[in-house]
């Protein structure tokens, strides 16, 4: 069920990016609309649907950091693994989830 609407949030987030932030000239307003429209309906929703998708983004981020940790070439230098990761490789993940925060809360 969750992969479901992860898919779905994932694809929004592509199609978004694709139709409004990335051409020169933005083509439809499509999350925009959809945020204002939540809004609109009734102000919790579109507080709602924002908080959902910033902390789909920041969750991916998180993810990526436990998952991958920072690879270069053929090994780790900061895992993050049960029982095994260093305070040094712990405080510079945290570090890059930070890094991460901001610009999703923006």
């Amino acid at each position: 069920f969750h992969g479901i609407r992860f898919f779905i949030i994932s694809l929004v987030w592509v199609v978004h990016i694709a139709i409004y932030i990335a051409p020169p000239k933005p083509l439809y307003s499509f999350l925009n609309d959809f945020f204002q429209i939540g809004e609109d309906v009734f102000p919790l929703f579109g507080v709602l649907s924002i908080a959902i998708f910033t902390l789909y983004l920041l969750l991916c981020a998180i993810k990526g950091c436990f998952k991958f940790g920072i690879r270069f070439m053929m090994f780790q230098i900061h895992p993050m693994r049960v029982n095994k990761t260093y305070m040094s490789s712990f405080m510079f993940n945290v570090g890059l989830v930070l890094l991460c925060a901001f610009p999703v809360v923006q």
